[in-house]
């Protein structure tokens, strides 16, 4: 099935805006750790178990910062170079622009999902000074994990409708 000049410029709308959307999220979550970790008067822990109470507020905030910092170069790294991936279908000269239209997307749904995740840990660590053992962490943890589950579906799936 031959695809439509009009559905290649859909996806690339759609690629472009979730790069633009990707960029915004990572100056947030730059502006996010400077408000949080650049802050003068950072709550104290309400225990002195977890890790906020035993290594301090700014190294556990400089830690998920980077943490998410690290993850999302990751995944901007994977999306520079399209030919190291192991793509769903067989890559010919009929399929490639599609195929790599649909990755760019994917990737970015889930580079945009791990910012939201590292900022939403960083406000809820400075806020609440919730733990790894928190149900706040392990919610948002699930959440997280079960958006990028399904972004990987559906790119799998579109990808393998448009071999």
């Amino acid at each position: 099935m031959e695809k439509t000049h009009e559905q290649y410029t859909a996806l690339r709308y759609i690629r472009a805006v979730l790069e633009v959307i990707s960029m915004l999220g990572i100056i947030a979550l730059v502006v996010v750790f400077a408000l949080t970790a650049g802050s003068q008067d950072i709550p104290g822990a309400p225990n002195s178990d977890g890790l906020v109470g035993r290594y301090g507020m700014r190294v556990v905030l400089t830690g998920i910062f980077l943490l998410g910092a690290l993850l999302t170069g990751l995944v901007f790294l994977i999306a520079r170079f399209p030919r190291l991936q192991r793509f769903p279908v067989e890559i010919n000269a009929g399929n490639v622009e599609i195929q790599y239209i649909l990755l760019k997307i994917m990737l970015n749904a889930v580079q945009i999902v791990i910012i939201n995740y590292f900022a939403t840990m960083m406000l809820s660590v400075y806020r609440f000074s919730i733990e790894l053992d928190s149900p706040g962490f392990l919610q948002t943890t699930l959440v997280a994990c079960f958006a990028c589950l399904a972004i990987w579906v559906l790119y799998y799936i579109a990808a393998r409708r448009n071999k």
